[in-house]
């Protein structure tokens, strides 16, 4: 079988790899916030934001999947963490704590894997204001994290052994709160970040 694969063809981001440019804003250090830029199978530039034990992860949405059917505009600044090795006894309580966020974040299933996963995204369009992105999209990370760190150790105080984000270059270790309150504050430079603290 002669199986040559073709490259995929990257799509051309509309804010996101400015949102992430040293030179032009991003000023989370590498220390507290590592950055690592892929390209997901379909061709979308995509960020891993790692904070501590958790990641997130970053993208530009620019279309609707093909069976979806909507009628306003796809383009979304969407962040997301995905769980592995979780069993949710009670799903309702997801979403209870949805409710209870207004939505961010947003508690989610993967179809593929059956794990949770917690997510935030907005509107954004071809020239959208790389700054207040930036500062829109810090909050979303600095939520996720917050929202991860707390469910983490949450989980391990709950069933034993930790429950990890997917990450598979980690170490499985138990989770604590000290861990918590570093990866807590951590966030909280996020958060500031819409008001510009």
């Amino acid at each position: 079988m002669d199986w040559d694969p073709q490259p995929v063809e990257e799509i051309d981001a509309w804010v996101l790899d400015e949102i992430f440019d040293r030179a032009k804003g991003w000023t989370i250090p590498e220390e507290q916030a590592s950055l690592k830029r892929i390209i997901s199978m379909n061709g979308v530039p995509t960020y891993i934001v790692k904070v501590g034990d958790i990641e997130v992860v970053a993208w530009e949405q620019h279309v609707w999947a093909d069976a979806a059917v909507h009628s306003v505009s796809a383009g979304r600044l969407c962040a997301t963490v995905a769980f592995t090795g979780i069993t949710i006894h009670t799903p309702q309580k997801l979403l209870e704590a949805t409710f209870d966020g207004k939505g961010i974040p947003s508690y989610g299933m993967n179809k593929a894997n059956g794990q949770p996963t917690l997510h935030t995204a907005f509107p954004i369009a071809p020239n959208f204001p790389v700054d207040i992105a930036r500062r829109q999209l810090m909050v979303c990370i600095g939520t996720l994290v917050k929202e991860a760190s707390t469910l983490l150790v949450s989980w391990s105080k709950n069933s034993g052994p930790a429950k990890q984000p997917a990450d598979r270059d980690q170490a499985k270790k138990p989770a604590n709160w000290d861990q918590a309150r570093n990866i807590a504050a951590i966030a909280g430079t996020f958060l500031r970040a819409f008001a510009g603290l």
